[in-house]
């Protein structure tokens, strides 16, 4: 996608960043107290000029996630493990004792989980031909001629009883129900005993010579059985052509953002660099919209649930060797996959899901 931008919108932006970049110095350099918070993080736009050629955008809000925690648990476990010794020394000293547990003021006090909007909003343009996918799973299983017969019953409308008698009916029958069959039934009840009730007792080759002389072969009655629902993911491809090195700069803070917040932090032993685990990386929260010129957003297409994003590429320059004075590439390419945390369901999609 080529972004043609008039030298009026070039220097009109320009002009703009700069404005704002020397009262964000300026604040920076008046604000001496150390207690005073951090400035919020910019959003980052792309197309950094002339944006309202294109009003359709897609929206990432990145938010952190700060897991529970139990205060006091190590504390309360101890003492309630000393309260149980005591209490089975006393049952064994043959004392009438009742175990007290401890009073609830001594329980752990838990602190739920936490989810913040770290306000590092990223806002895109929609690319061509964005689509989602809903995915449900079903697993092939095999009746049998006794499941069948008893599926058939109970879909009929008939009692518990008669399904279960149909289903031993169908599942013992022996070697005589040839006798009261005649033709194609007569050689499949013969087939089906060579697998079932004889299968074992005569040698294997038996086995097949009656299967094979029958010439015919027992019905597996597969069915489609409803086991879940998988999670959707989504995949954006963005094509960036900055224009001056203000966009070029914008563009490279746009993919440091996504790959730093798909990242996990690190949780490091104490006084060492070593790494003993991970924090969970953070989540999106994903939206697709049309902005007027008032700035105002209607939402459009289905809405997502908060997602991770599972990878991210990057490819530089994938059509030339062209390089700006200052190095930065003339074209990027930047492939995301999200997946949504949670599986649908059918209210979630009358709600706009």
């Amino acid at each position: 996608m080529t972004v043609e931008t008039s030298n009026n919108d070039k220097s009109s932006a320009s002009t703009n960043a700069s404005t704002q970049a020397a009262k964000e110095k300026q604040r920076m350099e008046d604000s001496t107290n150390p207690q005073d918070p951090p400035p919020k993080p910019q959003p980052l736009y792309y197309p950094l000029y002339a944006s309202n050629r294109y009003p359709v955008q897609v929206k990432f809000e990145i938010m952190s996630q700060e897991g529970a925690q139990v205060e006091g648990l190590t504390d309360f476990a101890s003492g309630l493990k000393k309260k149980w010794d005591a209490f089975q020394a006393s049952v064994k000293a043959g004392e009438a004792v009742e175990f007290e547990p401890p009073p609830p003021s001594d329980t752990p006090k838990a602190k739920p989980a936490e989810r913040k909007d770290i306000f590092k909003t990223i806002h895109l343009y929609l690319p061509q031909g964005f689509a989602t996918n809903d995915a449900l799973q079903y697993s092939n299983v095999d009746l049998g001629m006794t499941g069948a017969v008893g599926m058939d019953a109970l879909n009929s409308g008939g009692s518990t009883v008669n399904a279960l008698m149909s289903m031993f009916k169908a599942g013992f029958g022996s070697l005589s129900d040839a006798a009261g069959n005649s033709g194609d039934l007569a050689r499949l009840t013969v087939s089906r005993n060579a697998n079932g009730l004889l299968k074992g007792i005569l040698p294997k080759e038996a086995e097949l010579a009656l299967t094979m002389s029958a010439a015919v072969t027992v019905n597996p009655n597969t069915r489609a059985m409803f086991k879940g629902v998988g999670l959707r993911s989504f995949q954006f491809q963005f094509k960036f052509i900055p224009v001056s090195q203000d966009e070029a700069m914008e563009v490279e803070a746009i993919i440091k953002r996504f790959r730093e917040h798909a990242y996990p932090e690190p949780i490091k032993l104490t006084s060492t660099d070593v790494v003993a685990g991970f924090k969970f990386p953070h989540l999106f929260n994903v939206s697709l919209s049309r902005v007027n010129d008032e700035g105002g957003e209607t939402p459009i297409g289905t809405k997502i649930k908060t997602c991770v994003l599972e990878s991210i590429q990057t490819n530089y320059n994938p059509n030339a060797m062209a390089w700006h004075s200052d190095g930065r590439p003339t074209e990027y390419d930047l492939s995301l996959s999200f997946r949504e945390e949670v599986t649908l369901n059918a209210e979630d999609i009358r709600d706009g899901f």
